[in-house]
């Protein structure tokens, strides 16, 4: 297995526990088996080594519309007592929502998470400024939720046709919009929350066990539960010798930078 290869100074026993939501079926077969959450765990597990971990298996038949479940999982965190301190996502929708509407309902849910100190981590996606859009479009997509102002982001970036910029990554975002010039102009909403990714991380040539196979894998699904397990330990850390744990990571991610 994963943890019996890459981190042998750990028990083989050690595994993680599974939460379904929205009538999502614990499906165990191998053929079902998806190399995306595989992916999340094997890493999870074995970099935040002896901190529990939850996943959590949404169904198709989620009951926020044109969200895809990603409300549903907020609310899920929001009614627990005692929520996990760090949440990470490999995956998203590409195209455009019907209105702002949806998007604001959970942009505020998960700013009420990172109110009660989560870091929410999100995947940006590996097709750049484009998504999965073709060469013959004339703007730039921005990835839903990546582009969210209270999640941390990954690799393919933009600027938001939403939110606006807030203040912390202001500084940053202007010398870079400075040295870029008009280039590109049109393509992007300049004003917009951005620029993303706030944290670029390695993507490529993870070890991911399917099946007793061992396959190389790439992408910003990678980058975002490798970050999010190195939170956890500077949490467990910070916790240990009794300070608060990081929470809502994005001004502190700005302001250590600029230092």
């Amino acid at each position: 297995t994963f943890v019996q290869t890459y981190r042998s100074d750990i028990p083989a026993s050690t595994a993680f526990t599974l939460e379904t939501l929205d009538g999502a079926a614990n499906n165990q077969t191998a053929v079902d088996a998806g190399i995306e959450a595989s992916l999340d765990i094997q890493y999870n597990v074995s970099v935040a080594m002896h901190v529990p971990t939850v996943f959590v298996s949404a169904s198709e038949d989620t009951h926020d519309g044109a969200l895809g479940g990603f409300l549903d999982m907020a609310d899920l965190l929001l009614g627990q007592a005692s929520p996990p301190q760090v949440f990470t996502t490999s995956y998203g929708p590409n195209p455009p929502l019907p209105s702002p509407l949806p998007p604001c309902n959970l942009c505020n849910a998960y700013a009420q998470l990172g109110a009660r100190g989560l870091s929410v981590f999100f995947a940006s996606g590996d097709g750049g400024v484009s998504g999965t859009q073709t060469s013959e479009r004339t703007t730039f997509v921005v990835p839903f939720p990546r582009r969210l102002p209270v999640a941390a982001s990954f690799s393919a970036g933009g600027f938001s046709n939403y939110w606006a910029r807030p203040a912390y990554p202001a500084p940053a975002v202007a010398v870079y919009l400075a040295a870029l010039g008009g280039m590109y102009a049109g393509f992007y909403n300049a004003s917009g929350r951005g620029a993303f990714p706030d944290v670029t991380v390695q993507g490529i040539n993870f070890s991911v066990v399917i099946d007793q196979e061992f396959y190389l894998v790439d992408g910003t699904s990678c980058s975002s539960p490798a970050f999010a397990s190195a939170v956890v330990l500077l949490n467990d850390e910070l916790l240990s010798t009794g300070r608060p744990i990081l929470g809502f990571l994005n001004p502190w991610l700005y302001g250590v930078a600029a230092v």
